[in-house]
């Protein structure tokens, strides 16, 4: 009878189906069935490896955002409440967070959502140069040179990010955005319920990466100008790639390593 009764609770259902339903699910899920159906259509395994990205995930980002939740509480315990005993009014605050039977189960709905979403693109990333060879360099390069008044661009930014500290330094913010996306995800994920703004991140955030991210890299497929001269296009780019070489001497350029991945990945057909 217990378990009837569960079946049988209409509030309980109705925000099930509520979560199911919502548009940043809907998107994900035909994401995925994209990403199923081009496995079927190209022969190479969908895997999208959820577990070791939820670990991944909730093993960086849980303790931060507990502590930037615990900094916040703090600031308005005692700036706007003037609470008069901040250490008992920080536990109650957590007690009600943990105990939000809706915010918790929806936020690990959508983080594990979240999950999946990235596995999807990252395999649909993968596919790029088997669905759409690549064939958008040469066009690329020169409306680049177009826009620079017949300069290739990184010419230019040389004389302000050429030296090994500035490059390194570029080279952090290039990876360090991760952390900042993946973080302000996980916010967004465990918003109170009905929280707009949060609901309107998620919805663009699915967007933007399946449509900037996967369809038009497929449509406009280009491999990036240090991999120019390894595709037999020309050696336009090779002062760029022989500076990082010699900066990384010096000073870590991590993103070399990282090219150099993708480049045997890609030989590998994707592996």
């Amino acid at each position: 009878m217990a378990y009837q009764a569960d079946i049988t609770d209409r509030p309980a259902v109705i925000r099930v189906l509520a979560l199911v339903a919502a548009p940043f699910t809907l998107i994900v899920l035909a994401h995925g069935l994209l990403s199923v159906i081009l496995a079927f259509g190209t022969g190479y395994r969908f895997d999208p490896g959820m577990a070791s990205l939820l670990a991944m995930i909730l093993g960086l980002l849980v303790p931060w955002f507990l502590l930037v939740l615990l900094i916040r509480r703090v600031v308005l315990l005692a700036v706007v409440d003037h609470s008069t005993r901040p250490l008992a009014d920080m536990i109650r605050v957590l007690k009600s967070l943990i105990a939000d039977r809706d915010r918790i189960l929806g936020g690990s709905f959508r983080l594990l959502l979240v999950a999946f979403f990235i596995g999807s693109f990252g395999y649909q990333k993968e596919l790029v140069a088997v669905v759409q060879p690549f064939g958008w360099d040469v066009a690329f390069a020169e409306l680049d040179r177009f826009l620079h008044f017949g300069q290739d661009p990184y010419r230019l930014l040389l004389a302000v990010f050429g030296s090994p500290l500035a490059t390194t330094a570029l080279n952090a913010v290039y990876h360090g955005w991760f952390f900042l996306i993946y973080f302000v995800v996980f916010v967004a994920c465990f918003a109170p319920k009905g929280h707009k703004p949060s609901a309107a991140f998620l919805i663009a955030f699915a967007l933007t990466f399946a449509i900037g991210g996967n369809a038009l890299a497929m449509v406009f497929s280009s491999a990036g100008p240090v991999y120019f001269e390894r595709l037999g296009l020309g050696t336009d780019f090779v002062p760029l790639m022989t500076h990082l070489d010699m900066v990384s001497q010096t000073s870590p350029v991590w993103a070399l390593q990282v090219q150099e991945d993708l480049w045997t990945g890609y030989a590998n057909d994707g592996v």
